[in-house]
């Protein structure tokens, strides 16, 4: 069912050894792969790198090295806002690209996996060239949210419940062009996080309600029987009640 969606993400997970010389999770995907390799957005890294290489002295990225600078410093506020939403287990990346008017765009993803479900989140930004006072971002935000329900009956068939949600949103926001990075920063981390918070409450309070309504629709639970009143029921099994029955 889900092979129809562009996610849930591959995901890279460094071995202890590399964690000791800096490198971190990174999600795998078409934006930061480089011929059969994909370039790690935190030490630069291609991977999978070369057997008996350390993350020292693999073979790195090094195609724009200021991009790649922007890029980290990216990298480091996205880490921040997962750890704060997602905690710590959660895999964040950002793969930064020049358009061929010198613009930057951009790919945001978050991963988040337990054993409820997963959370697969990818924004798509580009921006239009600034002006002296502002600037104009479109992201276009894809959400997949997959939930595994407790089935108490190991039995029964498992079931999981999906959704896939896209938001599209333009806006122009102010910039500082002495301080033009850190603005580009927070207006696009501004829309991301609204995106990903107007998308979960849609969920919570469209897509669940309506699935729990149509799962109700095709499968009611039997009705229990309705309670006997007790001075009814001590009346109908009466010895009195039956002879007037049978007299009747």
């Amino acid at each position: 069912m889900l092979k129809k969606y562009p996610m849930p993400f591959a995901t890279y997970m460094p071995t202890e050894e590399e964690k000791k010389q800096g490198e971190k999770p990174f999600i795998l995907c078409r934006q930061n792969r480089v011929g059969d390799k994909h370039r790690s957005p935190w030490t630069r890294v291609l991977y999978p790198k070369p057997k008996g290489t350390t993350v020292s002295d693999a073979p790195k990225y090094e195609d724009d090295e200021l991009l790649l600078t922007i890029e980290e410093k990216f990298n480091t506020v996205w880490e921040a806002y997962t750890n704060l939403y997602y905690g710590h287990d959660g895999i964040s990346s950002v793969i930064l690209n020049e358009t061929e008017r010198g613009d930057l765009s951009g790919f945001f993803a978050v991963q988040k996996k337990c054993e409820e479900g997963s959370w697969d989140s990818m924004h798509f930004m580009s921006m239009e060239p600034p002006t002296s006072k502002t600037c104009i971002y479109r992201i276009i935000s894809h959400v997949l949210m997959v939930l595994n329900p407790d089935v108490n009956d190991k039995e029964s068939t498992d079931a999981d419940l999906s959704s896939y949600m896209v938001k599209d949103t333009t806006k122009e926001l102010n910039i500082l062009p002495a301080f033009i990075m850190t603005s580009h920063i927070e207006n696009i981390g501004t829309i991301l996080e609204s995106n990903e918070i107007d998308i979960r409450s849609s969920i919570e309070r469209v897509h669940i309600p309506n699935t729990t309504e149509a799962l109700d629709a095709i499968q009611k639970t039997p009705e229990a029987p309705k309670p006997v009143n007790p001075l009814m029921g001590m009346m109908m099994s009466s010895d009195i009640l039956k002879k007037k029955k049978i007299g009747a």
